[in-house]
C-alpha cells in the first residue's frame, strides 16, 4: 500500500483500514441496508472515525446495525456517507493490502459529498486502483437511537444456539413482516425464542438470569450477532 497519503488537520475523513477488515464489517451492515428504498440514505453506510477507530452504521428505520474496526492511520474525527452495496462490491475488487478512504467534504464536516477509494498491489509490478463515490450529507443518515433500557449481558454460545433452533422456521416470503424475525421473551428468568412459518412454530428455551423483555428481531440481524 502506498502510505504517502498526508492527513492534516480540518480535513475530510482520511484512514487506512486493511482490506480483510473493512470486508467483514461491510457484511456485518449490509442486512439492513436497502438496494432501493423510497428513501436514498437508507441504502448507504456512515462510516465515522471515532477515537482512532473506523465504525460503519447502517439503518433501515427500524433497525441499526453499527460496527467497529481497528485503522493503521486516520485523520480528525471526520464522517462520510456512501452506497453500502456499492463500497462493499468495490472493496471485493481491490487487490489484497491496505485500503486509503478519504472524503472530500465542504467547510462543515458533516457535509460529505464523496469518498475516494484507493489501494495498490504489494508486489512488482506496483499498481494503484482509485475509484471514487458519490455520497450524501452525514447529516441525512437517521440519527442513533440511545438506549432506554437496563442493559443486560447473554453468553455468545447461548445466542447462537437459541438461533440456531428456530431460524430455518422464520417465514422468508415477506407476506407478514412480522414474521421475518424471531420472536425473543425473557419472564421469570427463563429466555424464549419462537419462529413460524404459518406453518410450522419452533421453540427454544434456556434458563437465563435476565431482566423481563420481549422483542422481534430481524433474522439478518441475528444472523451477524451469532457470527460475532
Amino acid at each position: 500500500m502506498n502510505h504517502s497519503t498526508h492527513i492534516h488537520p480540518g480535513e475530510g475523513l482520511q484512514v487506512v483500514v486493511p482490506r480483510p477488515s473493512l470486508q467483514q464489517a461491510l457484511k456485518d451492515v449490509l442486512p439492513v441496508a436497502s438496494r432501493s428504498s423510497y428513501l436514498p440514505v437508507l441504502s448507504h453506510v456512515l462510516l465515522a472515525v471515532e477515537r482512532g477507530r473506523l465504525s460503519l452504521r447502517s439503518s433501515n428505520i427500524n433497525t441499526g446495525i453499527k460496527t467497529w474496526l481497528p485503522v493503521s492511520k486516520h485523520g480528525p474525527a471526520a464522517t462520510a456517507c456512501v452506497p453500502a452495496h456499492l463500497l462493499a462490491e468495490l472493496v471485493g475488487l481491490l487487490p489484497e493490502g491496505d485500503i486509503t478512504l478519504a472524503a472530500t467534504q465542504d467547510d462543515d464536516l458533516v457535509q460529505s459529498d464523496a469518498l475516494a477509494v484507493s489501494a495498490a498491489t504489494t508486489g512488482p509490478p506496483r499498481l494503484k486502483t482509485r475509484a471514487r463515490l458519490r455520497g450524501l450529507p452525514a447529516n441525512e443518515f437517521p440519527l442513533e437511537p440511545e438506549a432506554d433500557g437496563t442493559p443486560f449481558t447473554i453468553s455468545a454460545e447461548t445466542l447462537r444456539s437459541v438461533i440456531r433452533q428456530v431460524r430455518h422456521f422464520v417465514d422468508r416470503e415477506e407476506v407478514m413482516p412480522v414474521l421475518g424475525g424471531i420472536q425473543l421473551q425473557v419472564h421469570d428468568g427463563q429466555l424464549t425464542a419462537v419462529a413460524t412459518d404459518r406453518k410450522c412454530l419452533a421453540l427454544a428455551v434456556e434458563r437465563l438470569p435476565l431482566p423481563d423483555l420481549e422483542a422481534v428481531i430481524e433474522l439478518e440481524v441475528l444472523d451477524v450477532l451469532a457470527r460475532h
